[in-house]
């Protein structure tokens, strides 16, 4: 929500639009979301919508990014405080612990809902779904990369396929919670990612940090 003063009263209603719809797209779907469903939720007329936004389209781009956002710069956050690329990477399921709660309440992870239906609805909207992937993946990446490089993580580790693991065990686990209505896969999953991450540090980091 935009709440500086010296916004205009059209920016914070349309910000206030985007809002709304990013909740609605990302439970029902971009297909399964009308124009009428978007006034309902803002008590705004077609009019409005469209005098706001040029058709469905633009407005579902604008609320996947928001929705999108809302998850990283959870991460930002998170990012701004590492000390060591261990420290980096476990930013990512400490951040998925925090925003949990939000993302069931709001329909499930917004990433990964845009890539499983926008792929057939929408190519604009799947592509920057797939460049959110992209982002993430290249966060963990460089984070492995680096700690091979200062001895912190073992140098036979591959960079692609850990990242790959830990996207798909965490957006899988969330999938499967919302489905199965069971937050037990999405914690299990954080868990074992956890361990996953600890198991790529060199040998010997943990034996100097304990002598």
């Amino acid at each position: 929500m935009i709440k500086n003063e010296n916004v205009s009263k059209a920016d914070r209603t349309r910000q206030q639009i985007i809002e709304a719809a990013a909740v609605v797209f990302n439970k029902k779907g971009y297909a399964g979301t009308s124009i009428s469903d978007i006034t309902k939720v803002t008590g705004l007329t077609k009019g409005s919508i469209y005098g706001n936004f040029r058709d469905k389209d633009d407005l579902a781009l604008c609320a996947f990014h928001f929705n999108a956002e809302r998850v990283t710069d959870v991460f930002r956050i998170g990012l701004k405080k590492r000390r060591s690329a261990i420290d980096t990477l476990m930013v990512i399921p400490q951040t998925f612990r925090l925003i949990f709660n939000d993302i069931v309440e709001n329909g499930g992870c917004p990433i990964l809902n845009t890539l499983l239906e926008a792929d057939d609805t929408n190519k604009v909207l799947y592509l920057e779904a797939k460049k959110a992937i992209y982002k993430l993946n290249k966060i963990i990446m460089i984070a492995i990369e680096n700690g091979k490089k200062n001895g912190e993580i073992s140098p036979g580790v591959k960079a692609q396929a850990i990242s790959h693991n830990v996207i798909s065990l965490i957006e899988g686990a969330s999938a499967m919670s919302k489905t199965m209505n069971d937050s037990n896969y999405f914690y299990d999953a954080l868990d074992y990612v956890e361990q996953l991450i600890r198991s790529i540090q060199q040998s010997n980091v943990c034996v100097e940090h304990c002598v």
